[in-house]
């Protein structure tokens, strides 16, 4: 990402960096403003899962609503994110595919967003397996089967941590926070990855 702010300085642009405290160093050394921020809007699934564990979880959405408290979690972090884009009224939003989600609320606040790829594209293509599968392929027939295999294998497992976490949650996930919270978006959550969720629209 400096790279790219880098160039972008070099087109004209203020560059304003946001995230989380550790990165503040590095970028401001870079000679970049930068300014502290939540990265996630909601809490991340997998982070109150290792915090509460699977069973206590479950429980605690049994008898009360997961959805409310991310509602909460939501208004609280996403009115920094208003402060902040109101004192700097960006024209442009760079984001990392790894938070891709949050191009919902950005659409919301009608301010474009581009998503840039920091590691290894985590997306489907014709003879490319999923790169954690550690699978180098070749231009064969055999190859581009195994492939496809490799892909339907990823996405099995991927479909069962989600019903798990569906379960757990009892429907409430992120997901369905992010439909609830923004029932009017246009973009189109995008699942044909090997992890993570990207946005399409």
């Amino acid at each position: 990402m400096l790279s790219l702010a880098h160039f972008l300085a070099g087109s004209g642009y203020d560059i304003v960096f946001i995230g989380p405290a550790n990165l503040a160093l590095r970028v401001q050394e870079s000679g970049f403003r930068f300014h502290f921020l939540p990265p996630f809007l909601l809490t991340p699934e997998e982070v109150e899962k290792s915090e509460k564990g699977w069973f206590s979880m479950f429980l605690n959405n049994l008898t009360s609503s997961r959805y409310s408290t991310q509602k909460q979690v939501f208004e609280n972090s996403s009115a920094a994110y208003r402060h902040f884009l109101n004192e700097v009224k960006p024209s442009l939003i760079v984001l990392d595919d790894h938070f891709a989600a949050k191009s919902i609320f950005y659409e919301s606040l009608n301010i474009p967003v581009v998503t840039v790829q920091t590691m290894f594209p985590p997306m489907r293509a014709q003879g490319v397996p999923p790169f954690q599968s550690g699978y180098i392929p070749r231009q064969t027939p055999l190859s581009l089967w195994w492939v496809e295999c490799l892909w339907k294998i990823n996405q099995v497992k991927r479909g069962w941590r989600y019903f798990k976490s569906w379960v757990m949650m009892r429907g409430q996930t992120n997901l369905f926070a992010l439909r609830k919270l923004f029932p009017a978006s246009n973009l189109i959550i995008d699942f044909d990855r090997c992890f993570g969720l990207g946005v399409k629209g």
